[in-house]
């Protein structure tokens, strides 16, 4: 588990700005981690933070790999490399 890694609960957490708990299933993204837990944000499908939970590290799997995906700007970069590229070949 690593920064801007996607989790999924294992267990249901307690909200910290929600007035209520975060059941198990749901998915939120690593802000900090820390040696015992993880700083998760929990956002609506709008992109808009609903709470920021302390998650135990064990109550918690990694579901998506944020290293494993580049990230905007890096397909920016790509594609402006590939265009470059192309275009010297003529």
């Amino acid at each position: 588990m690593e920064q801007l890694d996607v989790v999924e609960l294992l267990a249901e957490i307690a909200g910290v700005e929600a007035d209520h708990a975060w059941p198990a299933g749901t998915e939120g993204v690593v802000l900090e981690l820390w040696k015992d837990s993880a700083l998760v944000e929990i956002s609506s499908d709008d992109g808009e933070t609903l709470d920021m939970i302390d998650v135990p590290l064990d109550q918690a799997k990694v579901i998506w790999v944020a290293k494993d995906h580049p990230s905007p700007a890096a397909i920016d970069d790509i594609s402006v490399r590939a265009a470059d590229t192309r275009a010297r070949r003529g």
